[in-house]
C-alpha cells in the first residue's frame, strides 16, 4: 500500500502552495518551502494541529487537550523543518497534581481544594505559583518528592 501511496514523490505545486498558505497564516518563520514531498507533508498534516490549534497556555492540567504535546516548525532553506516538543506549562502542572494527589499530601490536598473551591487539576499555573509559594519550584523540580 505505501508503495502505491508514493510518499517519496515530491509534492504537487497545488500541494506546495496550499502548504505554504497555512504556514503563512500560522505564522511559520523561514519563508515559503520550496519542495517537500507527498510523504512529508502527510507527517506535517498530522502536527500541524499541535502547532496551529495549541495555544501554549492552557488554563489547567485538565484543559490542555494535546496533554503536553507541542509542535515547533520553521522552514531553512526552502525546506520545512518541525519537531514534536512538550509543553513545560503542561508538565510542571502535572507534577504539582501528582505531587498533591500523593497519599502522604492529602491534607494539602484538602486545603487546596478548600482555599479555590476546585479540584487541583483545574488549578491555573498562576494560581499553583500562588498557593504553593517556594514549595512550588521544589516539586517542579523534584526536590520535594
Amino acid at each position: 500500500m505505501i508503495k502505491e501511496l508514493q510518499p517519496q514523490e515530491q509534492a504537487s505545486e497545488a500541494t506546495i502552495a496550499a502548504l505554504n498558505k497555512a504556514l503563512q497564516k500560522i505564522g511559520v518563520k523561514g519563508g515559503g518551502v520550496k519542495s517537500i514531498t507527498r510523504g512529508e507533508v502527510w507527517q506535517f498534516q498530522d502536527a500541524i494541529k499541535y502547532l496551529d490549534q495549541c495555544e501554549w497556555h492552557c488554563m489547567s492540567y485538565r484543559s490542555c487537550k494535546y496533554k503536553g504535546l507541542a509542535v515547533i516548525a520553521q522552514v531553512v532553506d526552502g525546506k520545512l523543518q518541525f519537531e514534536y516538543v512538550g509543553c513545560d506549562r503542561f508538565f510542571a502542572m502535572k507534577k504539582l497534581v501528582e505531587w498533591v494527589s500523593k497519599k502522604e499530601n492529602k491534607t494539602t490536598y484538602e486545603e487546596l481544594k478548600k482555599a479555590l473551591g476546585k479540584e487541583p487539576e483545574d488549578f491555573s499555573l498562576n494560581e499553583w505559583k500562588e498557593l504553593m509559594g517556594r514549595r512550588f519550584w521544589q516539586i517542579v523540580k523534584g526536590s520535594d518528592e
